[in-house]
């Protein structure tokens, strides 16, 4: 596609509840909850991306992973 002049990402939980949501291509998510800055736990996570190019063509990228923590510094 082409530059993008919209964009949202949003990440959930299995209950649904909103933990990530971004109009910035360039900000990422840190793998903590939205409203209090504390990591998840491991577990199945479901994303959700919307992204309108310049030509005004959309897509739509669905996907799950899974949140697995790393004890290596």
């Amino acid at each position: 596609f082409g530059a993008v002049s919209d964009y949202t990402m949003q990440i959930y939980n299995r209950w649904g509840e909103l933990l990530f949501e971004s109009d910035d291509p360039s900000k990422y998510w840190d793998g903590t909850y939205l409203k209090n800055d504390k990591h998840v736990p491991e577990g199945n996570y479901v994303y959700f991306i919307n992204i309108i190019d310049d030509y005004g063509e959309q897509f739509s990228y669905t996907g799950n992973f899974i949140m697995v923590k790393s004890y290596f510094h």
